[in-house]
């Protein structure tokens, strides 16, 4: 019987490792759920101006007309859209790179950020909750005001013209759409989908964003614990029974 008893231990062992690898890799995966978003965070673009353009593609004149745009926008319907031209979103979805951005700059439920991409041939246009346009009315202006201009490179003018609409439809709007209560930050959001620049792929919709990624790694990192106590808890057991047994 003792031979038979010494064989065993290698099965605990074995266990043993598996749940040490088990929990090694939910700590990896629990550190990625702290570092995420503070890298994400850190490398989202500060909105310190009106325009930011960080291509470098735009003149100082360019720069000038679009600002004159947002003035009037501003002026007539007390709604302030940021704009942000870059290169890429690093490989986020347009949508959620954008509204990651309004987040990360406490911008309110009047205020919008429209995001031009022009690397990856993507545009994004989010706006808070407070700002009276639909969906279907926002799908227009970026068809009808902005693609066309992007379609034949004249970038600072396309913006201009999609301001300027806004305008228009945010003061037809106004009339028959009560006026929402500021909130520091915005709670909530209407935009149009991702949308892509003629000629470049598309940049899908909204997606789950990066709630969905955090709530699918926490449900990873519970169940690897899970499966680690559990396996933990069965090798004490049957260690204890071998122990008794050669004893």
């Amino acid at each position: 019987m003792l031979p038979a008893l010494a064989r065993r231990p290698p099965a605990a062992t074995s266990l043993s490792r598996l749940a040490g690898v088990l929990l090694s890799a939910a700590a990896f995966l629990l550190v990625a759920l702290l570092l995420v978003p503070g890298a994400r965070a850190a490398d989202l673009p500060r909105l310190t101006d009106q325009v930011i353009d960080r291509t470098g593609t735009l003149s100082t004149a360019q720069l000038g007309a679009i600002r004159a745009a947002q003035d009037r926008l501003a002026a007539a319907t007390d709604t302030n859209v940021y704009v942000l031209f870059t290169d890429t979103t690093d490989g986020a979805d347009p949508g959620t790179y954008t509204e990651a951005v309004a987040r990360a700059n406490g911008l309110g439920v009047r205020d919008g950020v429209l995001t031009v991409a022009l690397g990856d041939r993507t545009y994004y246009l989010w706006v808070g909750d407070g700002v009276p346009l639909t969906d279907d009315r926002i799908d227009r202006l970026l068809a009808d005001d902005l693609q066309p201009g992007l379609r034949a490179g004249e970038y600072a003018a396309a913006v201009e013209t999609l301001l300027d609409g806004m305008r228009t439809e945010i003061g037809g709007a106004a009339a028959t759409v009560a006026p929402a209560t500021a909130r520091p930050t915005p709670a909530g959001a209407t935009a149009a989908p991702a949308t892509a620049v003629p000629g470049g792929a598309s940049g899908g919709g909204t997606g789950g964003g990066f709630s969905g990624f955090v709530l699918m790694l926490l449900a990873v990192v519970g169940g690897v614990i899970a499966v680690t106590l559990g396996l933990a808890y069965v090798a004490s057991r049957r260690q204890r029974g071998r122990t008794a047994a050669v004893s």
